[in-house]
């Protein structure tokens, strides 16, 4: 299965595709948690998670049972800090 995952800010250099995008295959019935790990992003670091222009909470067990589909676009953003 081929999902299309966007990285944002410290996390864009997780990925080799230009500008933190690229085309990641996964086995099916992958999970989000799956496609995190495979990054080697941390759950902390994983602030803001969206699939398909959804939020999902930071909730880990939601993170473990969400299972992705073939062609799901998934960004995700670190923590953001401003002032």
């Amino acid at each position: 299965m081929r999902v299309q995952v966007k990285l944002f800010a410290s996390l864009r250099n997780r990925v080799q595709g230009e500008k933190g995008k690229a085309e990641i295959e996964l086995k099916d019935g992958a999970s989000l948690q799956d496609l995190i790990d495979h990054l080697n992003i941390s759950n902390e670091l994983a602030q803001l998670v969206m699939i398909n222009g959804e939020q999902l909470p930071l909730d880990g067990n939601v993170r473990s049972e969400k299972e992705l589909q073939e062609g799901d676009t998934i960004s995700i953003f670190p923590p953001i800090a401003g002032g």
